[in-house]
């Protein structure tokens, strides 16, 4: 059985994530790693920028072979989403990287309809969903909202996905959270 890890920024956004976990769980599809906010209080200031994602991936992502990008509004303003993506695209130790499902949520979709800017992204998921060597997959949640057995397609392409995609990982960290849309 797959396990995935859900990434979500806002309490707004708890909701999708709460559907998506009992659909995983209803339907015995995923096992799930599961954080929140608290569980990031182990890092500070002191930390380098690797020990950031080392640490991420050892205690939130653990052996999550699907990594679940929830994306809203705010998302790519927050320095914990940044972290979560490069501790995805990363291989450490006996952990691997993950197949990344990117999904956006109808905020996005609502205002953007088709054509959803760039911006609305992470900056390093902008870039590597831009890189011909990555299978980063895409879909919207009213998508994954209406055709059964959408997200289990997703997850298992995402998987396929995740050893031929070669992230690249540039060395800006966002360190801190920030505004709203990213300008590239």
């Amino acid at each position: 059985m797959k396990k995935v890890y859900i990434s979500c920024y806002s309490n707004e956004h708890q909701k999708y994530k709460n559907t998506l976990l009992d659909y995983g769980k209803n339907k015995k599809l995923f096992l799930t790693n599961f954080s929140n906010e608290k569980d990031f209080d182990f890092l500070n200031t002191n930390n380098t920028d690797d020990e950031i994602i080392k640490s991420v991936k050892l205690k939130i992502l653990k052996d999550s072979d699907v990594s679940i990008f929830l994306i809203g509004k705010e998302t790519s303003s927050r320095k914990i989403i940044d972290w979560e993506l490069r501790a995805s695209m990363i291989n450490y130790g006996v952990l691997k990287n993950c197949g990344i499902i990117v999904v956006y949520l109808p905020e996005i979709t609502d205002e953007f309809k088709e054509k959803i800017p760039r911006s609305v992204l992470p900056e390093i998921l902008y870039k590597n969903i831009s890189n011909p060597d990555c299978h980063i997959v895409e879909t919207t949640w009213n998508r994954i909202n209406k055709e059964v057995g959408h997200l289990e397609k997703l997850l298992n392409l995402a998987l396929c996905y995740k050893d031929l995609s070669k992230y690249k990982i540039d060395k800006n960290i966002k360190i801190k959270n920030s505004s709203k849309y990213n300008m590239f």
